[in-house]
């Protein structure tokens, strides 16, 4: 028999739906304090950039199975008010993984945040003007100038966030 975990919250900001049967011993729990460690590190560093405007967006961590196994995670503006981090356990192997996916995918939170990357009619647009290519091979994806940048900073976002979990972790 297997559980359902509906909204397991550190705060409102931070949940998971899934089976507990399908993750290895300890995996939701560790992705409830990266994700907390995220917001106390990374995106506190981001939000004190930002205008007030900007900063009235709500940032979700979800932990839930993607279609591929490829992706680690993605980000999504919901709404002008709603951005959500969705991270794939099937595809993160450890504590590092993890947090340099999600450390990658809020540098996406940021430039959605900044109006620097939007989505409107399903089209993406990088300040304003429409990117023609979504990246049909991985390379093209890797070369998207929002990629790009996202790469860039992910590991830098990741070490901020391991030192966040570890003082959280008492470690």
């Amino acid at each position: 028999m297997s559980m359902n975990i509906t909204d397991i919250q550190l705060d409102t900001d931070i949940y998971t739906t899934v089976q507990l049967k399908t993750y290895r011993k300890g995996s939701i729990p560790m992705f409830l304090r990266i994700a907390q460690a995220a917001q106390l590190s990374v995106e506190d560093d981001i939000r004190a950039k930002l205008t007030p405007m900007q900063n009235d967006v709500r940032i979700v961590y979800q932990f839930k199975n993607l279609k591929t196994l490829n992706t680690h995670g993605r980000c999504r503006r919901n709404t002008d008010k709603l951005i959500t981090i969705t991270i794939n356990p099937k595809a993160i192997k450890d504590i590092h993984q993890m947090a340099e996916t999600i450390g990658h995918e809020l540098v996406h939170a940021e430039q959605y945040m900044t109006g620097k990357l939007s989505i409107v009619a399903g089209y993406h647009l990088l300040n304003g003007h429409r990117v023609v290519s979504r990246g049909s091979t991985y390379a093209a994806y890797r070369n998207l100038h929002w990629e790009v940048e996202a790469f860039d900073r992910q590991k830098k976002n990741a070490e901020k966030i391991i030192s966040a979990y570890h003082l959280l972790s008492g470690a």
